[in-house]
C-alpha cells in the first residue's frame, strides 16, 4: 500500500524513469539472441559468457568457480545467478542439468542464455533506478541528464547484452554510493552497517571493486559527527564487511575449494605484459586516455568528462586558495565523490593496457555524476544561459545515442559467422580437409565450422560435413582450405604472433584468398578505427578469411 502511495506521489519521476528504462532495453531486446548457443552453433561468440555460465554450474556442483573452464574470481554473482535461475528450473522452463557437453540440447542452451542475458538487463535497470534516486534525492542533480549521460554510452549498452558480472558490479557500486550518502544524511550505526554490507557485496561480485574499502572509510571520516568518538562503529562496520565478503565472496577459498593463484597471476602479471607485443603510437596510458576511452565512452561524452574534470580542478584550486578552512563542511559530498573516483582510477593503473573495455566500466557512474554536478554548478552561476547550456547537453546526448547506435548496428545485420557459413556450404565440397587455428572455440569461426568441428569427436561424428586439422606455421603439410580470423589485427597491430607466421607461410605456399567476410563497420568507421574495435571487447565478431591452395 505504501509503495502504491509513493508511486502516485512521484508519478512524474516514475514516468521519466520508465522512459529511460525503455530507451535502454528496447535496443538490447533487438540483439538479445545474437551469439548465444543454438541449433546453428555451440558455445557463445563471446567466450566470457560461456565461462561465466560454467562458473554458475561449478558453484552449485563443486562449490567453487575457481576451477578450469569456469570464470575465476569472487563467487557472489554466480551464486546469485543460480538462485535467479532456480524458479525457471522449478517450473520446467529450463533444465541445466541435462547439458553434459557443448553440443547437448541447443534449444535448451538458447533458453538458458536468453535468461542469463536478461539477468544482466535486470541489473542494468536496477543501476538506472539507483542512479536516478542517487542523483535526485542525495545529490540534488537532474536525474534525467545524469541517467542519459550514463546509459547512452557504447560500453554500457554493448556490455549489457552479455552475461558477465560487469553490469551487476556497476549496480552494486551505485548502491554503495547510495547507501553511504544515506549514511551522510542519517549517520547512525545501523546505516553504517548497511552501507558496509552493500560495499562488501560489490567486492564479492568482482575484485575490481576493491576501492570500496577505503571508500567507506573515507565516508565514515567525512560524514560521522566526531568520528573519534565512534571508533566502535568503524570496527563493527569493518567486521560486517569482512563477514559478508567472506560468506558470499570467497567461501570456496576459505574452505580450500578454490585456488586464486592463476586468477591473480593472469590479471596482475601476465595480462599487463601482453601490451608489449602491440604496435602503439605512443605510451600505453596515452593510448588508454586519449584513444581507447573516448571510443568506449563516446567522444562527445568524453569531451564533456574532460571539461567537467577541468572545471573541478579549477574549482578545487580556487577553493584551496580562498575557502578551505571556513567552508570545507559544505563540500564534503563533492570531496567524497572525487576521492572515490580517484581510488577507482588509480586501481586501474597497475593493469596498464588491460584496463580496457569492461574493466573501465567502474569509472562510468563517476563520470556521469561528475558531469552532472559540474553542469548544475555552471547553470546556477550562469542562469541567463541555462537554455543554451541545456541545448548543448542535449546535442551531446544525441551524439552519444548515435555513436552507441553505430556500435549496435554491427550486430543488427548478418555477422561474419553467419554469412560465411552459408558461403562455405555452397562453395566448399563436402568431405574437404580444412585447416583451423588453435584453439578453435576462441577463433570466432563460422557457425557451421565450429559446430562441425566439435561434432567430429562426439557420437554425431558420422554427420559431419568436413574434415579438420589444427595447424600453425610449423605444420609439415597444409590442407587444401584454411580459415583464418582477425588476420588484419595480427598483421597490422601485433609485433609477433603465430597467426602472422601462418599468414606468411600460406603466402609462400601459393594459397589465395577465395572469400572474406567483415562485420558491418560503416557507421563505426565514422568515429573509430580497427585497433579500437579489436581491443574494446564490446563486439564478439571479427573478420573471417578463407584461403585455398592453388594448383601449380
Amino acid at each position: 500500500m505504501k509503495l502504491i502511495q509513493n508511486i502516485k506521489k512521484n508519478q512524474t519521476d516514475v514516468l521519466k524513469l520508465l522512459s529511460l528504462i525503455l530507451l535502454y532495453t528496447i535496443p538490447l531486446f533487438a540483439i538479445i539472441t545474437l551469439g548465444i548457443p543454438n541449433s546453428s552453433h555451440p558455445f557463445t561468440y563471446n567466450m566470457d559468457e560461456w565461462h561465466q555460465f560454467q562458473a554458475v554450474k561449478a558453484v552449485f556442483k563443486h562449490f567453487s568457480n575457481n576451477i578450469p573452464g569456469a570464470a575465476h574470481g569472487t563467487m557472489f554473482q554466480f551464486l546469485l545467478t543460480g538462485f535467479y535461475l532456480f524458479p525457471f528450473y522449478l517450473f520446467h522452463i529450463i533444465n541445466p542439468f541435462i547439458l553434459k557437453s557443448s553440443l547437448d540440447a541447443p534449444e535448451m542452451q538458447e533458453k538458458i542464455f536468453i535468461l542469463l542475458r536478461f539477468n544482466s538487463i535486470i541489473f542494468g535497470i536496477g543501476s538506472l533506478t539507483a542512479l536516478y534516486i542517487l542523483a535526485k534525492k542525495y545529490l540534488r542533480l537532474s536525474p534525467v541528464i545524469t541517467c542519459l549521460l550514463f546509459l547512452a554510452t557504447p560500453v554500457w549498452i554493448m556490455l549489457s547484452n552479455y552475461f558477465k558480472y560487469d553490469i551487476a558490479l556497476t549496480f552494486w557500486m551505485i548502491c554503495s554510493l547510495l547507501a553511504l550518502l544515506r549514511y551522510r544524511d542519517t549517520p547512525s550505526l545501523r546505516n553504517l552497517l548497511i552501507s558496509c554490507a552493500v560495499c562488501a557485496l560489490a567486492l564479492a561480485t568482482k575484485i575490481s571493486a576493491l576501492p570500496v574499502i577505503p571508500m567507506y572509510a573515507i565516508a565514515f571520516l567525512l560524514f560521522t559527527p566526531k568520528p573519534k568518538h565512534h571508533i566502535r562503529w568503524i570496527i563493527l562496520g569493518t567486521l560486517t564487511f569482512v563477514i559478508v565478503f567472506c560468506l558470499v565472496g570467497i567461501p570456496d577459498v576459505l574452505l580450500q575449494r578454490g585456488d586464486w593463484r592463476e586468477f591473480l597471476y593472469s590479471n596482475l602479471i601476465s595480462g599487463p605484459t601482453l601490451a608489449q607485443n602491440l604496435k602503439l603510437n605512443g605510451s600505453e596510458f596515452s593510448y588508454l586516455f586519449f584513444q581507447h576511452y573516448p571510443v568506449i565512452f563516446g567522444h562527445s561524452f568524453y569531451l564533456l568528462i574532460f571539461l567537467s574534470l577541468l572545471y573541478w580542478v579549477i574549482f578545487i584550486k580556487v577553493f584551496w586558495k580562498n575557502k578551505l578552512r571556513t567552508n570545507l563542511s559544505r563540500y564534503k559530498t563533492e570531496l567524497f565523490i572525487l576521492t572515490s573516483f580517484l581510488l577507482f582510477l588509480l586501481s586501474l593503473l597497475p593493469l596498464r593496457l588491460t584496463a580496457i573495455g569492461n574493466r573501465s566500466l567502474v569509472l562510468l557512474p563517476f563520470f556521469a555524476i561528475f558531469c552532472s554536478m559540474a553542469l548544475k554548478k555552471i547553470q546556477d552561476k550562469f542562469l541567463n544561459y541555462k537554455r543554451v547550456i541545456n541545448a548543448v547537453v542535449g546535442l551531446i546526448i544525441i551524439m552519444q545515442i548515435f555513436e552507441s547506435y553505430a556500435w549496435l548496428s554491427i550486430d543488427l545485420r548478418a555477422v561474419p559467422q553467419q554469412a560465411s557459413s552459408q558461403w562455405i556450404i555452397t562453395h566448399i565440397q563436402k568431405g574437404s580437409l580444412i585447416g583451423l587455428e588453435n584453439i578453435p572455440i576462441y577463433q570466432g569461426l563460422p557457425d557451421v565450422i565450429l559446430k562441425d568441428y566439435y561434432m567430429k569427436d562426439s557420437k554425431l561424428k558420422s554427420h559431419t560435413l568436413y574434415s579438420y586439422i589444427v595447424i600453425d606455421q610449423s605444420a609439415k603439410q597444409l590442407p587444401p582450405y584454411i580459415i583464418i580470423t582477425n588476420a588484419d589485427y595480427a598483421e597490422k597491430y601485433l609485433k609477433t604472433s603465430a597467426k602472422k607466421d601462418l599468414l606468411t607461410r600460406i603466402s609462400k605456399d601459393n594459397y589465395r584468398k577465395i572469400a572474406e567476410f567483415y562485420p558491418n563497420l560503416k557507421l563505426y568507421y565514422l568515429f573509430n578505427n580497427e585497433l579500437n574495435y579489436y581491443l574494446s571487447g564490446l563486439v564478439a565478431t571479427g573478420p573471417i578469411e578463407i584461403y585455398q591452395r592453388t594448383v601449380k
